[in-house]
């Protein structure tokens, strides 16, 4: 839960530094930013005694990165469509 929920938070704010951006597939960028964040952060762990890097945990942080991403891009979305229709 911990890994899913701190990514995810990861997510929305990566999904919010680009949405500033104007440059195209600022979804994939977002997440592929996690993904490396979550690598980096098991092979740090490599190094810190009584602690092992597992894939499982990267694909729990990716998958708690992507859903953040997901998330902030929808939020964006219908906040747009508000605004057109007021």
């Amino acid at each position: 839960c911990a890994h899913l929920l701190m990514f995810i938070v990861l997510g929305i704010l990566s999904a919010q530094s680009v949405l500033k951006t104007k440059k195209s597939q600022k979804s994939i960028k977002a997440i592929v930013f996690c993904v490396l964040i979550a690598i980096i952060g098991e092979l740090v762990q490599l190094f810190v005694d009584g602690r092992t890097a597992r894939i499982k945990d990267v694909l729990l942080d990716s998958i708690g990165s992507t859903i953040g991403v997901l998330l902030m891009f929808l939020y964006t979305k219908i906040q747009r469509k508000k605004y057109i229709a007021k």
